[in-house]
């Protein structure tokens, strides 16, 4: 932290100082006040300062092997450079400060290393086949106490210099790795990569005498592999342990810091919604009685509302479905924003997350702000409240041993200590003042906190019970008698920098950097180890160590007898990303003959699909994960079918129905019974627009809105008609979504407004021919006689005309589907029809009841259809019979009949696309097992 801050010190120190000179170096600089922004830029020069340093060689030799090379602006960047860095070198002295780089180079040019005590212990070098200079200088001078040991054949030797490091020029020509193809897999995925290595091992488990998981190492070069490796492993019953350890931005202390950090700027709804769902935060809330049982923040209590509920995320769904709200309202502002009256949830005052905002306000304000109500403090202050809160808020987990908990806060405890160990002078430098005193707000302390964390993990548990999971470099020295490597693809094995701020590959090769080639040799020698390491014959001409390698003994190169050395070792590639980017094998497999590099081609880049479910010995392999269901015996060709769960036994039957609950039960009855007799409903708080029903009523309400003004309704001038909606829109809009509404929203209003102004050009001919909305949105509830005992028939019909002239009257119903339906196609189907769905004429129904001046009249059933394309708006009649009709009505009496018997069994025949009941439903699970 100091290195990034002392670098922040004198990059600022430069810019003021020579801001020509500082623009050719950074002609983009982060604003003034952009703390985080300038930190960045002073890891970028830590890191470069540190590289530089470990081959011994600062800025200067680089401004001057640029001008060797001819490079005239890259020489004049790095005097820029040599400049900074002696600023910052300055930095540190007039602190009495040693930059451990420099007090290295220093040792080295002083021969410090030489004058070491002559009993030193003499010091053993294992496979270290990648040293920079400083360290080769080092063994230098000590060269009489260092033992360098390397695990190669006597006849590779020209392939190392004196210290065991490989000579990238010497493994980059005519190099050779063999490799059995029989060991070469290549899957699609990297959930097929883990199936790939659980396969391989349940092959292990096959052998006379099976390995122990400390006889198998799993290699993950490739971190995306690793969550399917745990997962499909926990599936089969084994334990799996990630020497990488644990990300510390994924754990909770890391989520519930980040979402805190987040919300104070600007109260992004999304970033409340975050720490609503942490368990840490919101339990704390919701158990600390002062704060949310009271009613209020602080113990106030509210006055004329119901007690708060705990049912936050309840709330949070509705809130986030109803509204798509962009921010949190504040203390004084209404979380209760205007809907329809006819919204279900039109009467929520959303008690809960008013009170659990105002909580998280306090919070905040308790432990995040500075003494005296400054908004700002000092990092030292900021730090101590910071790891205040967060002390606080996880006692309950620290109390229960969760150990990502306790070791995450010991992580973050150790980073605050960091901060606080900067030298104030150095901060001072750097952050800005308030009064005279250095100042941090809390978002940016938190901010600055995160980014040390992001880069830091939780180590493993040690378990000898588990498989090892290890990253690259740890697989050369690793002594298992199995491994499988994963992620065998090019940009991971090997690894390659093709763009660098400072320093491309060309320097890096004259500077003598670590490069791409410098990398390939050393991942060629490591895949070389792992190859040849796990031989059983000693020395390569069939000597067998005495037994047999199919006999299940142990011979005498300490490996597990009873495998083949074929199955010995698994190495993977992934065709795809996660992204879906096609991935490039890695080229260590083309170090090879030019027969095998061209079998391997065609192998790699033919028929994606010609490794997937086959074994190394051609065969395919059982399924190794058994999924737990219940299964329906006596299906055939294999397909099982799965049982829903057992609906509770229904008390009374209803004694009212909606008309459009016909279509549900219709569909599914068992999806009718969950829906309208459980009462069950999905929310979730995903929704990044409006989905189709808030589309189509906010249209709806708009046009209930118009048609209620007798001023307008009966105009036929189209742009009169048109006005009159944009405007009730608008007005819907700033009451329900705020004057700020999500851009997606915004988008998809203007999608209205289109539809909306070809509605008027069909409204405004539509009253042209003589045609009256005589009303709108009208609700019946009427006796709905079904073997003497009548059921109460509920619904609300969106429009109703009547033409006097043709004394015809026309029940109305606004579609605003896309593909613009036929009253035909949404009510029967099938062949021959049948109904479906019942709605348009259990209206007509309903309007016999009602209205008995239509006894006798023309009495039209049809849709108003407002789709995308908008040459389509207009009206689509249904063209039925009055046998048809009474058909529909006999349709709705069985059904009535059916909800009565208790009849609710699942249709064998699921719909076409998911709905919320799939998963209860058991839909399209596992057809063949």
């Amino acid at each position: 932290m100091t290195q990034q801050f002392a670098w922040v010190a004198a990059l600022k120190d430069y810019r003021d100082a020579a801001p020509d000179l500082f623009a050719r170096l950074l002609p983009h600089p982060p604003e003034p006040d952009d703390l985080i922004a300038w930190l960045d830029l002073g890891k970028v020069f830590a890191r470069l300062h540190r590289e530089l340093a470990a081959e011994t060689l600062d800025c200067d030799r680089v401004a001057a092997l640029c001008r060797e090379l001819g490079v005239v602006e890259e020489g004049e960047r790095w005097d820029v450079l040599a400049d900074l860095e002696r600023g910052y070198l300055r930095r540190l002295d007039a602190l009495d400060l040693w930059d451990i780089q420099t007090a290295r180079l220093f040792a080295l040019e002083n021969e410090e290393p030489r004058r070491c005590p002559p009993h030193t212990k003499e010091i053993v070098l294992i496979g270290t086949v990648d040293l920079n200079r400083t360290q080769k200088r080092l063994l230098e001078m000590i060269a009489e106490r260092v033992r360098i040991l390397v695990f190669a054949p006597e006849s590779e030797r020209e392939r190392f210099d004196a210290f065991g490091c490989v000579l990238p020029e010497r493994w980059a020509d005519e190099l050779r790795i063999d490799i059995p193809e029989k060991a070469i897999r290549a899957e699609s995925t990297a959930a097929d990569q883990a199936t790939a290595v659980l396969r391989w091992m349940s092959r292990l488990a096959g052998c006379s005498t099976p390995p122990a998981s400390d006889e198998i190492t799993i290699g993950v070069p490739d971190e995306e592999v690793v969550p399917h490796l745990e997962e499909q492993m926990r599936q089969c019953d084994l334990k799996a342990r990630y020497g990488g350890g644990t990300p510390m931005n994924t754990t909770s202390v890391y989520r519930l810091l980040e979402a805190m950090a987040r919300f104070p700027e600007g109260r992004r709804f999304d970033d409340f919604a975050a720490l609503i769902r942490h368990p840490v935060f919101a339990s704390f809330c919701c158990h600390d009685g002062k704060r949310i049982h009271n009613g209020a923040p602080n113990g106030e209590t509210p006055t004329n509302q119901e007690p708060v509920s705990c049912d936050l995320l309840t709330e949070l769904d509705i809130y986030r479905t109803t509204f798509m709200p962009l921010t949190v309202p504040r203390r004084d502002e209404d979380w209760h924003r205007k809907t329809d009256e006819r919204h279900p949830h039109s009467r929520h005052d959303f008690n809960a997350l008013r009170v659990f905002a105002a909580t998280l306000d306090d919070y905040l304000d308790d432990y995040l702000s500075s003494p005296g109500g400054e908004t700002a403090a000092s990092p030292r202050i900021r730090c101590e409240g910071l790891w205040n809160l967060m002390k606080t808020l996880f006692s309950g987990s620290m109390r229960k041993k969760d150990r990502l908990v306790r070791e995450g806060l010991g992580v973050l405890e150790e980073t605050l200590r960091n901060i606080q160990a900067v030298p104030d002078a150095v901060v001072a430098s750097v952050v800005p003042t308030s009064r005279s005193r250095t100042s941090l707000s809390s978002t940016t302390m938190m901010e600055l906190v995160l980014r040390q964390l992001d880069s830091l993990r939780i180590p493993p548990e040690n378990d000898r019970e588990s498989i090892e999971l290890l990253g690259w470099l740890e697989l050369a020295m690793d002594d298992s008698a199995a491994i499988a490597i994963t992620g065998m693809n090019e940009g991971k094995i090997s690894a390659s920098l093709s763009s660098d701020m400072f320093l491309p590959n060309r320097i890096r090769r004259h500077l003598g950097l670590e490069d791409n080639e410098r990398r390939h040799a050393r991942d060629a020698y490591a895949l070389s180890v792992i190859m040849n390491s796990r031989k059983s014959r000693d020395d390569g001409r069939g000597v067998d160590n005495g037994c047999r390698a199919d006999a299940g003994c142990s011979g005498n190169d300490g490996f597990h007898g009873g495998m083949r050395d074929e199955d010995r070792i698994l190495l993977v590639s992934g065709r795809r990303s996660s992204e879906g980017n096609a991935l490039l094998p890695s080229r260590l497999f083309f170090a090879c003959d030019r027969e095998t590099i061209a079998r391997r081609a065609c192998r790699f880049f033919g028929d994606t699909d010609a490794d997937s479910g086959a074994d190394t010995d051609g065969g395919v392999m059982p399924p190794v994960v058994v999924f737990p269901g219940s299964i329906r015996p006596g299906h055939a060709n294999g397909e099982a079918a799965f049982v829903p769960p057992e609906l509770p036994r229904p008390t009374n039957p209803p004694d009212s129905m909606r008309v459009t609950e016909f279509r549900d039960y219709l569909a599914c009855p068992y999806r009718y019974f969950l829906k309208h007799r459980l009462h069950l409903e999905s929310l979730d708080d995903r929704a990044e627009e409006l989905d189709a029903l808030a589309f189509g009523a906010l249209v709806h309400e708009v046009l209930d809105a118009f048609a209620r003004d007798e001023n307008i309704v009966g105009a036929t001038n189209a742009d009169v008609v048109s006005d009159r909606l944009d405007r009730e829109l608008d007005r819907i809009v700033l009451a329900r979504y705020g004057p700020s509404p999500r851009t997606v929203v915004e988008i998809q209003v203007e999608q209205i407004r289109y539809r909306l102004r070809a509605f008027a050009r069909w409204q405004a001919a539509w009253t042209e021919c003589g045609n009256v909305i005589i009303q709108t949105e009208y609700p019946f509830d009427i006796p709905f006689d079904v073997d003497g005992t009548p059921i109460r028939l509920k619904g609300r019909i969106d429009r109703i005309d009547y033409n006097p002239r043709t004394e015809t009257y026309v029940v109305f119903d606004y579609k605003t589907s896309d593909t613009g339906p036929t009253p035909e196609k949404v009510h029967r189907a099938g062949t021959p029809k049948r109904w479906v769905d019942l709605q348009l004429p259990l209206y007509r129904e309903a309007l016999g009841f009602r209205m008995p001046q239509i006894v006798g009249k023309t009495v039209r059933l049809g849709y108003v259809n407002l789709p995308k394309d908008i040459a389509k708006t207009k009206e689509e009649s249904a063209e039925w019979t009055d046998e048809e009709l009474r058909e529909a009505v006999a349709t709705a009496r069985q059904v009535v009949r059916h909800v009565r018997a208790g009849h609710f069994e699942p249709n064998p025949n699921p719909p076409k696309y998911a709905d919320a009941f799939a998963a209860i439903c058991l839909d399209n699970q596992f057809r063949l097992m």
